[in-house]
């Protein structure tokens, strides 16, 4: 899950600055960079929109997951409690990733006029805002890559401990450990 996740934001980037290049070296007017533009644009805000809230789900449902099996293994809470952390840190980024998503695309859609092509104010609004939303999800991205691993050792962390905590299993006491289990006698039937 969390290659995915990864690699979605990877996807999600690569989107948002080929977008970006096409308007750029394709000239603000028709022609293919506008049309690259206006294909990209769209599944990079769906993609950054997906991304944002796969690390939001991702990452609180490790911390109920962690929360719950400290709970049920005894465990004092050291681990929750870094997991808590790990989710205040990165739900305002995400929340701020998808707000600057939806600034940027409705500074595009909103054109008083009612006409599809938007004048240059707008055009140049829509740049900047672009800009500042690609510059944000690039330090979001960071932020999500370093959250999602930290949960992931987290939780690696958490189920050694409880590993450590249990009890050996009772298939040490097997008398023979090389034959089959269904051959092998129970501890319980041993001959006297």
């Amino acid at each position: 899950m969390d290659r995915m996740i990864l690699g979605a934001a990877l996807l999600h980037a690569l989107l948002l600055v080929a977008a970006f290049a096409a308007v750029l070296l394709g000239g603000a007017g028709e022609g293919l960079g506008r049309g690259l533009h206006d294909r990209l644009g769209p599944s990079a805000t769906m993609t950054g929109v997906l991304v944002n809230l796969l690390v939001l789900a991702c990452v609180v449902a490790r911390e109920a997951w962690i929360r719950r099996v400290e709970r049920l293994a005894g465990l004092p809470g050291r681990f929750h409690s870094r997991a808590v952390r790990n989710r205040r840190r990165v739900t305002p980024v995400a929340v701020g990733g998808l707000g600057l998503l939806a600034v940027a695309s409705w500074s595009w859609c909103d054109d008083p006029t009612g006409s599809s092509d938007p004048g240059p104010a707008q055009s140049l609004a829509h740049l900047a805002l672009a800009s500042v939303a690609i510059g944000y999800q690039g330090a979001a991205l960071a932020v999500f890559a370093v959250t999602i691993l930290g949960q992931r050792a987290l939780a690696l962390a958490l189920k050694a401990e409880v590993d450590r905590l249990r009890p050996p299993s009772s298939s040490a006491a097997d008398p023979d450990p090389t034959a089959p289990r269904s051959l092998a006698q129970p501890p319980d039937r041993l001959p006297p």
